[in-house]
């Protein structure tokens, strides 16, 4: 990404319109640039999908149904089983089992597929990449807040995995922080045996 500084453009543009006598030039650039602040803003160009289009569509189709499920998603992840491998859906029931339980000593203290511990209300894939043919990477955030109004977006990796009936599913679930990482995987690990 590249972001022009609009005096050093201003500049080039009053060198180069002094020099030809294009001074118009250099007004109509500056009322696009009033007009459409954009205009000087920097340009992401979109990544190529790097992997197979069936990764990405099994992280879009649970966060839709995880954005659609709210609060509730917890007690049906269940409906997600296929977009999870075994052992990973596995550790998420037995965890979810122990704090829902109506004798619950532990209790998770963010959301398990945001990495937050406020509400979430959209989401946007970021990139995929493939690590080899049966190892993917997805890159997406969460917007999370207290209020629609108050949201920022959160960073996670979700690393998937082609069985052997090749349908792709979550391994883990990465949470990019300001200070590191953390991995779903080993928080569940390290919830079911402190």
């Amino acid at each position: 990404m590249h972001l022009l500084s609009p005096c050093l453009l201003f500049r080039f543009l009053m060198r180069c319109s002094s020099a030809t006598g294009f001074l118009p030039v250099v007004f109509l650039f500056m009322g696009l640039a009033l007009l459409f602040p954009s205009f000087l803003l920097p340009v992401a160009s979109a990544k190529p999908l790097d992997c197979d289009p069936a990764a990405n569509d099994v992280v879009t189709g649970l966060y839709d149904w995880y954005l659609a499920e709210g609060s509730n998603y917890r007690r049906r992840l269940g409906e997600q089983r296929q977009a999870f491998s075994p052992s990973l859906m596995a550790d998420l029931e037995q965890s979810i089992a122990l704090t829902e339980s109506p004798s619950a000593t532990r209790n998770w203290d963010f959301d398990l597929l945001s990495g937050t511990q406020v509400d979430s209300y959209s989401f946007a894939l970021l990139n995929c990449r493939s690590l080899d043919q049966r190892r993917s990477v997805v890159r997406l955030t969460v917007r999370s807040g207290l209020a629609p109004t108050r949201a920022s977006d959160n960073t996670l990796e979700i690393s998937l995995f082609k069985n052997d009936q090749g349908k792709w599913q979550i391994t883990d679930l990465i949470y990019l922080l300001d200070n590191g990482q953390m991995s779903l995987h080993q928080t569940l690990q390290n919830f079911l045996h402190p």
